[in-house]
């Protein structure tokens, strides 16, 4: 995750190829300039948290015909984020408004619903925050999810696509 469009270059001298802008960043738009002239294909993770629907317009004109593969992730921005904040069906309201855009979902809620449903809605991406150790201090400990979480939500995850898949009656 660049905050600058110097630690942003850093990132592509190093190697990297798959970035996220933090949600606090999407209207940093020098440095959405920077990226989308890398000649470099990307995947882009951007972060909506912090965001309204017009400022993110703003970043699909930006993104839209660019060579880098685009993610949005619904997100909400409060560490743990309340379920009645969440407001998954926006899935639905970006898929309509930025179609050649992925989206995905960036979870900061406490368990597994939200990531789970966030899935069976089509969200392509899960963003997930991880401990080796939840007892830690820190702000993401409470929401974070443990090695024994991930390998349960990727058998999930894995279920639910292929009940989800489309098949011809």
């Amino acid at each position: 995750t660049p905050f600058s469009t110097d630690s942003f270059k850093e990132l592509i001298q190093n190697g990297f190829d798959q970035i996220k802008i933090s949600s606090m960043d999407l209207n940093n738009y020098h440095l959405h300039y920077e990226i989308v002239n890398c000649k470099k294909k990307l995947d882009l993770f951007i972060s909506t948290g912090m965001s309204s629907i017009s400022e993110l317009k703003i970043i699909y004109e930006i993104y839209k015909d660019s060579i880098h593969n685009i993610c949005l992730l619904l997100c909400t921005s409060s560490y743990p984020a309340p379920n009645n904040d969440i407001s998954l069906s926006n899935i639905f309201l970006f898929k309509s408004l930025f179609p050649k855009f992925k989206i995905g979902y960036s979870d900061h809620t406490v368990g597994t619903s939200a990531a789970i449903a966030a899935a069976t809605l089509g969200a392509e991406y899960i963003e997930i925050h991880f401990s080796d150790d939840i007892r830690k201090s820190g702000p993401d400990q409470i929401l974070s999810k443990t090695y024994k979480e991930l390998k349960e939500l990727n058998t999930k995850f894995e279920t639910i696509k292929e009940l989800i898949r489309y098949k011809k009656k």
